[in-house]
């Protein structure tokens, strides 16, 4: 796979995909001023698409999205051959216990609930980036 470098470093991607444009707006904001480079999609097919072609580093993907939901999207990014071990977390006010579950079932590897802290954002992609292989 071909990474661009810069500054000597190989930027970590994250796709968010939320159908609400604040949220993309935001998480694209708090996450550019770390280095992070972010894509935003707002439906499950424009990030199945993205993800298949960008190979992010991280998906934040909300459960509730237009045409596909965010689990149909989930599945359906776990069976892609270059996202299977992409870590995927569900960006959702969703809070119920059985919400979790039937989203870890899925694939996920974790969540955020939203309203969610900016820090909560920056340390995920600081332990994401700090485990992540070398290019």
């Amino acid at each position: 796979m071909l990474r661009f470098v810069i500054d000597g470093r190989v930027p970590f991607k994250v796709l968010v995909v939320d159908d609400e444009p604040l949220i993309c707006e935001l998480v694209k904001t708090l996450l550019n001023e770390t280095g992070v480079e972010v894509r935003s999609a707002s439906s499950g097919a424009e990030a199945i698409e993205c993800a298949a072609n960008w190979l992010p580093d991280l998906v934040l993907l909300d459960v509730v999205l237009p045409g596909l939901d965010g689990l149909t999207t989930l599945r359906l990014l776990r069976a892609l051959p270059g996202c299977v071990e992409i870590p995927i977390f569900m960006l959702t006010a969703r809070v119920r216990r059985t919400d979790h579950l039937e989203s870890s079932r899925a694939g996920a590897d974790g969540h955020i609930e939203k309203p969610f802290r900016g820090s909560e954002l920056s340390e995920l992609v600081a332990r994401l980036r700090s485990v992540r292989a070398p290019d």
